[in-house]
């Protein structure tokens, strides 16, 4: 049977092995915070009342909250995620299957409640469309 000492030793040495396979994933994962990927919206949504979306109709569409958008990327991205429900500003208009440009905000719990919200920055241009089927 081992001693006390030798089985402390071995489980510090365990840890240690541990942290640092632990801190070798993390550093090799991709943030996506403050990125911008090309996406193809799917759908779009308005907060009609406080925490209640529905789909976007006519009687919606001038009186909501504000306006999320679904957005399904073309292939994976670095963190595994194919699509997205990012935020419209109230200064960009987009339609079904318009692509756009969607920033994904920074996840840190600092910025939750600040510009951390992913985010359609851009719909690219109509007369060009992008090959993501």
């Amino acid at each position: 049977m081992l001693s006390p000492r030798i089985m402390k030793s071995a489980l510090s040495l365990l840890t240690l092995l541990f942290a640092a396979l632990l801190i070798q994933a993390y550093a090799r994962t991709d943030r996506l915070g403050g990125a911008v990927h090309v996406g193809r919206v799917e759908a779009i949504f308005d907060e009609v009342s406080q925490g209640i979306f529905a789909p976007r109709s006519a009687e919606t569409a001038g009186r909501s909250l504000s306006t999320w958008v679904h957005v399904r990327f073309a292939a994976p991205l670095d963190d595994g995620r194919a699509y997205a429900v990012a935020r419209l500003p109230q200064a960009v208009e987009v339609r079904l299957d318009d692509d756009v440009a969607v920033r994904f905000g920074d996840s840190s719990p600092q910025d939750a409640l600040g510009s951390g919200f992913t985010t359609i920055t851009s719909v690219l241009d109509r007369s060009r469309p992008l090959a993501l089927n």
